[in-house]
């Protein structure tokens, strides 16, 4: 019976967090980390397209930057 109530509220918990992250998006879109990131990576990957000879450095920046989200989480 725990376990499943603790399922329940971890649900829940993760339903509200998602909603209001919903309703966040809408009001204020440019002041969410999300969305700030996603044009980041949008101008990195134009100045980076506009290179040529550039590709490897692409790959070891993605790498590298999926190295560090994956070591701080």
């Amino acid at each position: 019976m725990a376990t499943w109530l603790a399922v329940l509220a971890t649900v829940a918990l993760l339903a509200v967090y998602e909603v209001a992250l919903a309703f966040g998006h809408r009001r204020k879109l440019e002041r969410l980390a999300r969305t700030a990131h996603a044009a980041l990576r949008e101008e990195w990957f134009a100045a980076v397209s506009a290179q040529k000879g550039s590709e490897i450095l692409a790959v070891q920046t993605l790498r590298n930057s999926l190295m560090s989200a994956t070591m701080t989480a």
